[in-house]
């Protein structure tokens, strides 16, 4: 008989074309993970990949990373497709500079609280403008100190003031002398203290603009 026909009649046959398929089916598998991995990956070495890495989670938690070392980005930025990127009720540190830019006219970056130092006083907020200052008419002797207010929006009661009056407030009114200022109990107003120095003259000043900043 000829031995090619003895050799596909016998029962190697069926053993060497089952062993093609489970051989064929495993290497595709192997293949195929290379791609598409349906299960946790775990590896007590380095994960290295040189292409883009997509991470999707239908849950609320995206990535989970865990251990001291946290991540490190060589080289590299975070960057959100809506501009945001919430690090939530932990904190951000970093021992390096901290640069903040935008293209945009909004404001560069929005804190509800600022502390320069660790022994610094925390600031919760800082306003700034110009209001129109315009006192009565400030007699002779003891009744030479009156309190005038002004618009300041944004003030708050109990924020600490600082007012600059206008350098002609001082050229035109020789005796008129600025003791102080503080925020009103009257959100949005400021109160500004003057004092008459002459012992001849009253003085009746024009409407002139200030400049103020409040830090709160």
């Amino acid at each position: 008989m000829n031995p090619l026909k003895q050799f596909i009649r016998s029962k190697l046959t069926v053993q060497v074309i089952m062993t093609s398929l489970i051989v064929t089916i495993a290497t595709a598998g192997i293949v195929l993970a290379v791609t598409t991995i349906g299960s946790d990956i775990t590896t007590g070495g380095t994960l290295n990949v040189t292409g883009v890495t997509t991470m999707v989670n239908a849950s609320s938690t995206l990535m989970s990373v865990g251990g001291a070392a946290g991540v490190f980005i060589a080289d590299g930025s975070i960057t959100d497709s809506t501009g945001a990127i919430s690090f939530g009720s932990n904190n951000l540190t970093t021992t390096g500079a901290s640069n903040f830019a935008t293209a945009s006219s909004t404001a560069l970056a929005t804190l509800d609280s600022l502390k320069v130092s660790s022994t610094g006083t925390t600031l919760a907020g800082i306003v700034f403008g110009t209001c129109s200052v315009d006192p009565q008419s400030i007699a002779v002797g003891a009744s030479a100190l009156v309190s005038t207010s002004c618009t300041a929006s944004g003030v708050q009661s109990g924020d600490t003031v600082f007012v600059t009056p206008p350098a002609d407030e001082v050229s035109t009114d020789d005796w008129l002398v600025f003791e102080g200022a503080s925020a009103s109990t009257t959100a949005g107003f400021i109160e500004i203290t003057l004092f008459n120095a002459s012992t001849t003259v009253a003085i009746d000043s024009a409407a002139r603009t200030w400049s103020w900043m409040a830090i709160r």
